[in-house]
């Protein structure tokens, strides 16, 4: 009597240990999967030895299968094997398609699955032409990735986890092209829209594209009417103007204020409901003004102030159905938020600051890092959505509050109100 297990990989079918017993005629062999409980049966029929299959599995893993052959007058044979199914090997790869590594392109993941296997997509950026070591883009866990500014300058690649039951799983993955576009790192787009002016001897939209390191020089667009105010530049941070309103170099509408950065003095006034003096600003000497200007304003309150720690206020008047923009670079204090508040906006306005983090509006009141204090410059983004009808007045309005609201010490760089009028259609558009 010989008895033989299995041993193979995984092919959908099902595969059994075997047992042979060469005589007598007549024995009867029983099996089953606990020791000692047999729940089938069979008998020999030939002297010279019949081969029968016993247990079956077709899934990974092991099963054992205990048997006992015996017959009157013959000793009784007990033993056990095992049917080993072992995982098979899946097939599958990735390319990246769409490939111009500009800012707001949308690249795709091109998967050949060969078993139907479920797939998981995690999209990364890195500083050098590697698949490993990079930095997880948040959210981007689909086939297809929009650039986002995280990624300009940077490489990007793909990383897809092949799943399936009976299977290992597989990794495969790739990263942009070099031999695209001359260049596997991401580019900058910048898009001008005249909004209703003159640029580059064109009333239409334009873009440029170029490296995170080349200088692009604009010439000013004109208007009928108004006076260009100039480009709003983020200095060399990497954090620009949200996904929403593309460029690094932008304006939004019209800006309100001739100078914002502090190079020629202050525009903002002291903003404290006690006015007892607690609240003081003076303009300071800088050289971390991430604008660049060399200045910023000093905020200290020393004293009860009102609301909150108080703050400023850069004033501009509300109107009828009109959008305002406020961009702030402030270094404010961990532990404390930036507030906004104003008088009349109109019947039903709407308030939100900008999360550079998760690339969503976030209303006022809802906590998150929106406009959270870093200890470091950041910059904050606040929109105001005006009523159509109702009163409107002066707004602008910014003040901290934090742990101890009677003594804090904070940094103004940068504070600009941009006016989108309720005709203009337009994410960035000429000052």
């Amino acid at each position: 009597m010989t008895a033989n297990g299995y041993t193979g990989t995984y092919n959908g079918s099902a595969h059994s240990a075997t047992i042979k017993v060469n005589s007598p005629s007549g024995a009867t062999i029983k099996w089953g999967t606990e020791s000692g409980r047999y729940t089938n049966t069979a008998t020999t029929n030939s002297a010279t030895g019949t081969t029968y299959n016993i247990g079956s599995r077709t899934n990974v893993g092991t099963t054992t299968v205990y048997y006992q052959v015996s017959k009157t007058n013959y000793n009784t044979k007990t033993g056990s094997v095992t049917i080993k199914i072992n995982p098979a090997t899946l097939s599958g790869s990735v390319v990246i398609d769409g490939i111009n590594n500009t800012y707001g392109q949308t690249l795709t993941a091109n998967v050949t699955n060969t078993n139907s296997a479920s797939l998981a997509y995690k999209w990364y950026y890195n500083t050098s032409n590697s698949m490993t070591g990079g930095t997880a883009i948040s959210g981007a866990t689909s086939s297809t990735y929009t650039i986002g500014r995280e990624c300009i300058g940077k490489y990007i690649y793909v990383v897809v986890t092949m799943t399936k039951a009976n299977y290992n799983n597989l990794t495969v993955s790739d990263i942009t092209d070099a031999t695209n576009n001359g260049s596997a790192t991401v580019k900058n787009l910048v898009t001008v829209n005249p909004n209703g002016g003159t640029f580059n001897g064109s009333t239409s939209v334009q873009t440029f594209t170029g490296d995170v390191t080349q200088t692009i020089d604009l010439d000013k667009p004109t208007r009928t009417g108004y006076t260009f105010g100039g480009w709003m530049s983020t200095g060399t941070n990497t954090t620009t103007v949200p996904d929403s309103m593309p460029g690094t170099l932008s304006s939004f509408g019209y800006a309100l204020k001739s100078s914002a950065d502090f190079s020629t003095g202050s525009h903002l006034g002291v903003y404290n409901n006690k006015h007892n003096g607690a609240v003081t600003h003076t303009r300071v000497e800088d050289s971390t003004n991430p604008i660049g200007s060399g200045y910023s304003l000093k905020i200290v309150t020393n004293g009860t102030a009102s609301p909150g720690a108080g703050g400023y206020y850069n004033s501009f008047i509300s109107a009828p159905g009109n959008t305002f923009y406020q961009f702030i670079w402030a270094k404010i204090p961990v532990g404390y938020r930036l507030y906004s508040t104003r008088n009349s906006a109109g019947d039903s306005p709407s308030e939100y600051w900008y999360d550079f983090d998760t690339g969503e509006w976030v209303a006022l009141g809802v906590h998150g890092n929106a406009y959270r204090g870093t200890g470091e410059w950041k910059l904050y983004l606040y929109r105001l959505v005006c009523g159509t009808t109702g009163s409107f007045g002066v707004c602008g309005h910014k003040y901290l509050y934090g742990p101890d609201d009677t003594s804090v010490t904070w940094y103004v760089g940068y504070d600009q109100v941009y006016r989108v009028f309720a005709n203009t259609n337009s994410s960035v558009v000429a000052g």
